[in-house]
C-alpha cells in the first residue's frame, strides 16, 4: 500500500521503496539525472484515474501503478 499526502483536489505520494518499482517510476518520470530521496514525492496528477483503488472511504494507489501523464 502506498499512502500519500492530501492537498486540495491533487494527493503527493512517496516513491516505492521496492527497487524495481522505483527504478520503473524514476525512468517514467523522465528527468535527467533524477535520483528520489527517501522524502521524494510525486503528484497525484501524474496517474490516471485507473491507477487508484476507490473501494472503501480513502482513494489508494494500486499497487502495480505506475506515473502514466
Amino acid at each position: 500500500m502506498i499512502v500519500g499526502i492530501l492537498v486540495a483536489f491533487f494527493f503527493f505520494l512517496r516513491f516505492p521503496l521496492d527497487p524495481k518499482r522505483r527504478k520503473e517510476w524514476v525512468r517514467l518520470v523522465r528527468r535527467k539525472n533524477f535520483v528520489p530521496g527517501k522524502h521524494t514525492f510525486l503528484c497525484s496528477k501524474h496517474f490516471e484515474a485507473s491507477c487508484f483503488d476507490l473501494t472503501g472511504q480513502t482513494r489508494r494507489l494500486k499497487m502495480d501503478a505506475v506515473p502514466t501523464i
